[in-house]
């Protein structure tokens, strides 16, 4: 019998364009939310009802705030980012963070006059956690967030009934939270830029005879902008320098594992149901004092790739491979409002691939002899031509006053290599209201 291999592929790409018109806003906005940053106790309750531990808070107040390991010079009031940090810019002030650690947290106020928010987070060694608020009067808002982790070894554990198990995993995580309230005369923006990627990389022959790994990585991008008169943007990626750059706000996920056992091989890649692996929500001028008021053009570009492959050689089995859950894979939501110009652009690939042989390959899709019992599964938005699967935090919606061009969703789905023994089946779902997230089809084989 040959071996048995499983490739599914499907991508998603969308474009939505919104067009409005000048006319009067139907609903009645309130006060603008302001952060109260005059007490210590006040700013410790607001960093609560935005989930961050306010222990070890740091306030920084004065006309130039740094936050960071360099710092500018002896004109500059800086700290560590090693704590979460609150910045009060002083009139014509500057507010600075640039955060290198796991965990990063800053909230940024400038409400005088020309004072200016900048924020980093340059994370390289998961788990990261990145949360960023600014708030500003006249000046830009500006977040950039990099975020790169990766495991090659995982947590070994050796079982004296000759069992080895093998755990990997990495979680990212990203808020931004961005308020521009200039007026009409002096209109200020709110800029988000955003790159993360997780590798999670297994491979070796093991002489016990019962080897079990899993592989789990998750990433959630949260950002949430409101601008008065000035725009918003989140359609940009970011470098490890710490620079906006072109192309879209950006998830990238690969889980490889390639194993050689005597016996029992079992790959669980991504298999536990703990919510999409990978989520994108963007939300522009959704908060009271700006939905149904807003001026200013609004960009939303997002990018979602996810690779998992499984590859087993084992003379005498079994293997088991699964691949995602019933939960898990690929989410993203899109909120705007405008009486101006929205544009948003969506693209989402998963690809997933399992072989398993008796010796030999290293890569998917091999043409060998497969071992006596294999169990392939896979959970994946498979869907019919011609109906639509839709994937979101909620309702994606743009408002504003105009007319709508859109472009609808295409998807691809394909399995291969045809070679191989017995091919698996797909069960195609039909489509949901927008509100609903993405069935999540299961294909196996025993």
């Amino acid at each position: 019998m040959r071996t048995k291999a499983y490739c599914l592929f499907v991508a998603v790409i969308g474009l939505v364009a919104l067009v409005s018109g000048s006319s009067a806003a139907t609903q009645k906005a309130s006060d603008v939310a302001r952060i109260d940053t005059s007490t210590r106790a006040s700013i410790v309750q607001y960093l609560r009802s935005i989930h961050v531990d306010p222990r070890g808070l740091v306030i920084q107040r004065g006309a130039r705030n740094y936050a960071g390991a360099h710092c500018p010079g002896a004109r500059w009031n800086c700290t560590a980012t090693t704590h979460p940090v609150v910045q009060v810019a002083a009139a014509g002030g500057r507010n600075r963070f640039l955060c290198s650690t796991g965990k990063c947290a800053v909230v940024q106020v400038a409400a005088i006059t020309t004072a200016t928010n900048v924020a980093k987070c340059i994370q390289t060694d998961g788990p990261e956690t990145c949360t960023i608020n600014q708030a500003s009067a006249k000046a830009n808002n500006k977040a950039v967030v990099y975020q790169r982790a990766s495991n090659s070894t995982g947590v070994v554990t050796v079982v004296p009934t000759s069992k080895v198990l093998i755990a990997e995993s990495a979680t990212s995580k990203v808020s931004i939270i961005q308020k521009a309230t200039g007026s009409a005369i002096a209109p200020n923006s709110n800029e988000a830029c955003v790159y993360q990627a997780i590798t999670l990389a297994r491979a070796g022959t093991f002489h016990k005879n019962t080897v079990i790994l899993t592989q789990a990585a998750h990433q959630r991008v949260t950002i949430k902008q409101d601008s008065k008169n000035g725009g918003n943007s989140a359609s940009e990626s970011a470098t490890s320098a710490g620079q906006c750059t072109g192309g879209s706000i950006t998830q990238r996920q690969t889980l490889r594992s390639t194993l050689t056992v005597p016996s029992s091989i079992t790959q669980n890649q991504n298999a536990a149901d703990n919510g999409a692996n990978m989520t994108v929500d963007i939300e522009q001028n959704q908060s009271i004092g700006f939905l149904g008021t807003a001026h200013g053009e609004n960009s939303a570009n997002f990018d979602q790739y996810n690779s998992l492959t499984a590859v087993a050689n084992s003379p005498d089995g079994p293997v088991s491979q699964t691949q995602s859950s019933s939960t898990g894979g690929l989410l993203g939501t899109l909120n705007q409002d405008s009486r101006e110009v929205s544009t948003a652009t969506t693209a989402q690939t998963e690809i997933q691939c399992q072989d398993a042989a008796t010796i030999g390959p290293t890569t998917c899709g091999s043409v060998s002899e497969a071992p006596g019992s294999v169990t392939q599964t896979q959970f994946g938005p498979v869907h019919k031509a011609g109906t639509r699967v839709h994937k979101g935090v909620g309702t994606s919606t743009q408002t504003g006053n105009g007319p709508t061009r859109s472009r609808s969703a295409s998807r691809r789905h394909r399995a291969t290599p045809p070679e191989r023994a017995r091919r698996m089946t797909s069960r195609a779902t039909a489509a949901r209201p927008a509100t609903a997230r993405s069935p999540r089809t299961p294909t196996s084989t025993a």
